[in-house]
């Protein structure tokens, strides 16, 4: 059935889901990506879709870079399966996590055709006397990493390898491109600001610093790659309600800048960021806050206040070296304080309860003690009369 599929799609980009060909799509989808377009005859929202996909179908021809699906949520499991909350729904799903997929929020078949066109661009580009390593750099402001690989000719196998490997990992905004420099060594250059550069020292693994380097500055992270982040190297994360400040790409770039490669700096939403709100018992009043990550000492602080600043502050340094394990900076009145985590707050907050059940029986116990001895004293006589 999955062989008969793929010839099929082959054929005609258009495929009607099926539960058990979707993961087989996913697994190819770095090469060929699978654009959804998720409805709803239940939502009043998706009265276009109908009319609408149908000429999209008309509008997109015959193309052999992408697969396209139809799916009404409301007759399948599909959309719960895929992570796909509402509708209506334009997507690419590349890879199988659903956290990546480029989406698109326009009504018109003529902007998905724009927004397919824009998100199937060559993600590697060759560096030229017209489009140079600096023109590149300045213009990738997308959060994500400038990846640069010098190599002695164009059949050498780095390259191939690396044209792979950028079809992977253009979902986190990365950028890939390459010289060629004859009789060079191979080398592989990663910057996650202009003036940021990290060097691969191992050539034959490249895949692996790609994976190391692969979030840029003022990238918007997900509370899973906070946590694969801290795995590799310290993190400074700021936490904001919706969407990050340009007021806060100062410390962004400072965090890239000053702490080229010992640091990974970006930003998390509140509505991502939830566990560490409630691990360090952050409220919303107090955002944007900063939080730091530091993984030789496996601690972390907290920074409240301007974070606009927060590279003026000792606290950058201090969090570096450990001296703020598990420590709240404030920066309007620059002290620290313990930090009280939701876990040790419940823990007191549990045993004050237990404390004030405890006191009531013992106060109820004394009540009941004079009452004892009164009963006893006087004992009630029955009268037969």
């Amino acid at each position: 059935m999955i062989l008969f599929t793929l010839f099929s799609l082959s054929k005609s980009i258009f495929w009607e889901y099926d539960e058990n060909e979707i993961d087989s799509i996913l697994a190819k989808s770095f090469d060929k990506p699978l654009m959804l377009m998720c409805w709803s005859h239940f939502c009043g929202h998706c009265r276009h879709m109908p009319n609408e996909t149908a000429r999209f179908k008309k509008m997109v021809g015959n193309r052999d870079d992408v697969i396209i699906t139809v799916i009404n949520c409301a007759n399948t499991s599909g959309c719960n399966k895929m992570a796909i909350r509402y509708t209506p729904y334009i997507g690419l799903a590349i890879g199988h996590n659903s956290a990546y997929w480029p989406e698109s929020k326009e009504k018109e078949p003529e902007k998905w055709i724009e927004f397919l066109n824009e998100s199937l661009k060559p993600r590697i580009s060759e560096v030229s006397q017209i489009n140079t390593l600096e023109s590149i750099k300045q213009s990738h402001n997308h959060g994500g990493t400038v990846f640069y690989l010098e190599i002695p000719s164009r059949d050498h196998i780095l390259l191939e390898k690396y044209t792979t490997l950028s079809k992977k990992f253009y979902v986190f905004r990365a950028s890939f491109s390459y010289k060629i420099v004859p009789n060079v060594i191979p080398s592989l250059v990663a910057y996650r600001y202009p003036y940021c550069e990290i060097k691969c020292n191992d050539i034959n693994n490249i895949e692996y610093f790609i994976e190391m380097h692969k979030y840029g500055n003022g990238h918007g992270f997900t509370y899973a790659e906070v946590m694969d982040a801290k795995s590799r190297m310290d993190t400074a994360i700021i936490v904001v309600e919706d969407e990050l400040h340009p007021g806060h790409n100062v410390l962004l770039k400072h965090l890239a800048s000053n702490h080229c490669g010992t640091i990974t700096p970006g930003w998390i939403s509140s509505r991502r960021a939830i566990q560490i709100m409630r691990t360090y018992n952050l409220t919303e009043i107090e955002l944007p806050a900063m939080v730091f990550l530091n993984k030789m000492r496996n601690c972390n602080s907290l920074y409240t206040g301007r974070v606009s600043i927060a590279h003026k502050t000792s606290f950058l340094d201090d969090s570096i070296k450990g001296k703020l394990c598990d420590q709240k900076y404030i920066s309007n009145n620059a002290i620290s304080v313990p930090m009280r985590k939701k876990a040790e707050i419940e823990a007191e907050v549990t045993k004050n309860s237990i404390h004030g059940w405890v006191f009531s029986l013992l106060y109820l116990i004394i009540l009941m003690i004079p009452l004892f001895f009164f009963q006893n004293k006087n004992p009630i006589v029955s009268k037969i009369e």
